[in-house]
């Protein structure tokens, strides 16, 4: 276990040195709050609705807040580090490493989320609590979504490495890792919740893991399911940890023989 929190420790030594990034945050992502809290306050009030697609406007800003909170906690940019180990050589040293790879990028990703959750995330918490009308709905419904938030870290860190793998075959991987963020807020209801697409839209997601990186949990956090059910969600989440997991050792394991038999 040492060797891991030593990994762990990594981690959060790096994200001090991009220190600069966090405080940045700190003040951009309010800004992006207030826009949003007067945009759909506008809505409301021009609707005359006090209910839209489910959710009231207090519960409309809780949304916004706590799926910031996920987006601060969920990013990841693994691909890239993969990439950039596949095209200069480094994948090599990695490989020489006691700790397996999937592992070390892991436990160093944790020294990252870490920092993130002390210096951005509960700041950007208290931050609408304060001045945008948050509330706790319930402390239960907190952990609950605490814990689904733990799942959905690493739904996107796997979903990022398969996404990183490809670099096996495809060499340079930029253009899919911009478009990754993207593509993940919005099938994951980053911007809106799923309830605004269509049925058929809604359906497909229920296949799919993506959902569970922003919606459940913060739905979760809503109090929109019953205990049973938002267990069940976090289950699927789990569910599909394990069949990402699964994947990920498939593909790097010819990802490593095409490595060490013929070089990238």
């Amino acid at each position: 276990m040492k060797k891991y929190r030593e990994l762990t420790k990594i981690g959060a030594k790096i994200a001090l040195a991009y220190k600069f990034d966090f405080i940045v945050s700190i003040f951009t992502v309010p800004i992006s709050i207030i826009v949003f809290y007067f945009l759909w306050k506008t809505i409301y009030a021009y609707s005359g609705l006090d209910v839209i697609r489910g959710y009231t406007f207090e519960e409309m800003v809780n949304y916004f807040i706590m799926s910031m909170v996920i987006a601060l906690l969920g990013w990841s940019n693994i691909e890239r580090v993969v990439e950039y180990d596949v095209l200069y050589g480094e994948m090599v040293l990695r490989l020489l490493s006691p700790v397996t790879y999937l592992a070390s990028l892991f436990y160093t990703e944790m020294g990252l989320k870490a920092m993130s959750l002390l210096v951005e995330a509960t700041p950007i918490f208290l931050i609408g609590i304060v001045f945008f009308k948050a509330k706790v709905f319930s402390i239960l419904n907190l952990i609950l979504y605490a814990i689904a938030v733990l799942f959905s870290i690493g739904l996107v860190f796997l979903i990022s490495f398969l996404i990183g793998l490809s670099s096996f075959w495809l060499k340079r991987i930029s253009g899919i890792s911009r478009s990754k963020k993207l593509f993940l807020s919005f099938l994951g209801g980053g911007f809106v919740p799923l309830t605004f697409f269509p049925k058929i839209f809604q359906q497909i997601s229920e296949w799919l893991p993506f959902q569970y990186i922003r919606y459940v949990p913060i739905n979760i956090y809503l109090g929109k399911y019953s205990t049973f059910l938002a267990l069940e969600m976090i289950g699927r989440q789990i569910i599909w940890i394990i069949l990402l997991y699964i994947i990920a050792k498939i593909l790097w394991n010819r990802a490593i023989r095409k490595f060490c038999g013929v070089g990238v």
